[in-house]
């Protein structure tokens, strides 16, 4: 009896103290009081978490070109003409278990391979196209610093973020307590009756924590505006440390022989990497912001994907003299690599700079970036970037372009005697499909 007695007693103390972590309208509203509060108390800090997790993704928005770019955003899409690949990816946040300030990004991303075959990627029992999944973690260094003019502090600065905590809380407050009486206040009936509206269901928790998460969201979306546009620091910096890999997840057949009078034969390539990524970012207000990555990367390789042979269709392929016929058949949809083919592993070094204007009431933000990419092995051109990044504003998030000038193997690595290093003209696309924080 005893025993029955205790169990019975448990279970109602963790039913009282499940029912008690329930969030309410009421119990969002202690908590963002008791956030702004201590943030205003706290004489070094001149945000709150959520509005530096914010003012971060407007900063690392800026720039957006591919995997290796810090994309603070639930989801996005990036295109770059260098080797016509189509990243789509998500975030996947984790911040501080004892502050809401953002501490790693979790980012599973796909890969297409756009040049060949992109808008069919499975017929006739066979892929064709190459896909790779990857999977980037992204660490925020903690030691991020906003400065001020030499006569103004944090605690000169603070009044004028505790207007706007405030007054944006009471307007979350005015918003909860009327959504609060609406669902709750009965309702007098014509006939003098009183009742209940029947249709009101609880709210799910699930729905309840994105409606908290909003309310913080508000908040720290009226500071990190407030920073940026009235000029209310003079400059800024953070860090990150990003490790990234990309794996096969489907190959397509691809077509290789010696040369044109040989028959061909298939291959699928197992190409994989790993990257190692430093940046940081430094922004001033007068003169815009800098963004400064080195990396290393190392990756599986072969003589077709590093441009070391000829790529050729089947009009190209039916020209040369001596052509094979039984290869037209298979070039009528597909394209193949003439040239001796070897498989080998490539390290990479590369760095990147790049700079964007501090202009803020202009439709378009453009900027500058240099990239060096050195890489040894079998493989190791260096290779030369130059680029004219724009920032396109949105109404919510921006749009990304950046116009390319590529100089490939500027050393002649392979000391060739007709040698001409590879020059190109390309563009990249970044688009962040929904903001991480609005």
């Amino acid at each position: 009896m005893k025993g029955k007695s205790f169990t019975l007693t448990l279970l109602l103390l963790l039913s009282n103290g499940k029912l008690s972590s329930q969030i309410t309208n009421s119990s969002i509203l202690q908590e963002l009081r008791a956030e702004i509060i201590s943030t205003d108390k706290n004489e070094s800090k001149l945000l709150t978490d959520v509005g530096f997790n914010t003012f971060i993704q407007k900063k690392a928005l800026n720039y957006l070109t591919g995997a290796s770019d810090l994309s603070l955003a639930k989801f996005y899409a990036s295109y770059n003409s260098d080797n016509d690949k189509l990243n789509v990816g998500f975030n996947i946040p984790a911040t501080n278990p004892y502050t809401k300030r953002l501490s790693f990004i979790i980012n599973p991303i796909l890969e297409a391979d756009i040049k060949n075959s992109f808008a069919t990627l499975y017929k006739d029992g066979a892929w064709k196209n190459n896909i790779r999944g990857g999977m980037k973690v992204t660490y925020l260094i903690p030691f991020s610093t906003i400065n001020y003019w030499k006569e103004t502090s944090v605690k000169d600065r603070k009044p004028d973020f505790q207007i706007v905590r405030t007054k944006k809380f009471l307007e979350i407050e005015k918003k909860l307590n009327e959504e609060t009486i609406s669902t709750t206040q009965p309702t007098t009936l014509l006939d003098g009756k009183t009742v209940v509206n029947p249709t009101n269901q609880p709210i799910s928790e699930r729905k309840m924590r994105k409606k908290r998460n909003e309310s913080f969201e508000s908040i720290g979306a009226a500071e990190a505006e407030y920073l940026e546009k009235e000029g209310a620091y003079t400059w800024f910096q953070t860090a990150w440390l990003s490790g990234w890999t990309f794996f096969p997840i489907t190959n397509s057949d691809n077509y290789i022989s010696l040369n044109n009078s040989q028959p061909f034969e298939k291959r699928k390539f197992n190409l994989w990497e790993l990257n190692l990524q430093f940046t940081y970012l430094y922004d001033n207000k007068n003169i815009g912001t800098f963004y400064l990555s080195p990396w290393f990367k190392y990756s599986q390789n072969n003589s077709a994907n590093a441009n070391l042979m000829t790529v050729v269709d089947y009009g190209q392929y039916s020209q040369f003299p001596g052509s094979n016929p039984e290869n037209l058949a298979l070039l009528e949809t597909n394209k193949a690599y003439l040239g001796e083919y070897r498989e080998f592993k490539t390290t990479s070094f590369n760095f990147q700079i790049v700079y964007i204007t501090p202009l803020q009431n202009t439709l378009i933000k453009p900027g500058l970036s240099f990239r060096y990419e050195k890489n040894w092995g079998f493989y190791s051109p260096t290779n030369l970037r130059f680029g004219i990044p724009l920032n396109i504003r949105g109404k919510e998030k921006p749009i990304n372009i950046e116009l390319q000038y590529r100089i490939d193997d500027t050393s002649n690595y392979r000391v060739a005697a007709d040698y001409k290093s590879m020059k190109s003209i390309g563009i990249s696309v970044g688009l962040p499909i929904s903001l991480m924080y609005k």
